[in-house]
């Protein structure tokens, strides 16, 4: 099922998990809300980054990412909540350009082109207004 981009209310950072697969890793929790469902992806920091380089290939200036921590424990809180809180900015940013939310990498990262490849579909209605980026007002549940 493909979901217009324009149908899109938001999208916003509903925190964060450690997996451990072969190794341990964070993935944030990416919430995405039309007027008819709500679902939400995982997504790493190197797939922020991915996005960031394809959104630059497509001849646009990408939002700019929180810088990757080479020294010290990746695993902080304050470390994870400091870096969620950019992640959903740069979200919030590449949202907010309508010609880049249309780039098909965009699309993919929100699982646009196909929902059902989304973790999961929620069937409630969910507030975000409490996960909105800094900088950002809420205006009938949009951020502007």
């Amino acid at each position: 099922m493909e979901v217009p981009s324009n149908s899109v209310q938001s999208v916003a950072i509903d925190g964060y998990e450690t997996w451990v697969e072969s190794r341990r890793f964070t993935v944030y929790k990416v919430l995405i809300k039309t007027a008819a469902q709500t679902w939400f992806v995982f997504r790493r920091y190197n797939e922020f980054s991915a996005l960031q380089v394809d959104i630059k290939k497509a001849g646009h200036t990408p939002p700019k990412l929180p810088r990757k921590r080479l020294v010290g424990n990746n695993f902080d809180t304050s470390f994870i909540v400091h870096r969620m809180n950019k992640l959903a900015t740069f979200l919030f940013e590449v949202f907010s350009n309508q010609e880049v939310r249309e780039l098909t990498p965009v699309r993919e990262f929100l699982a646009l082109n196909d929902a059902r490849k989304a973790v999961k579909v929620i069937d409630e209605k969910v507030d975000i207004s409490e996960f909105k980026p800094d900088g950002a007002s809420v205006s009938d549940g949009i951020w502007e």
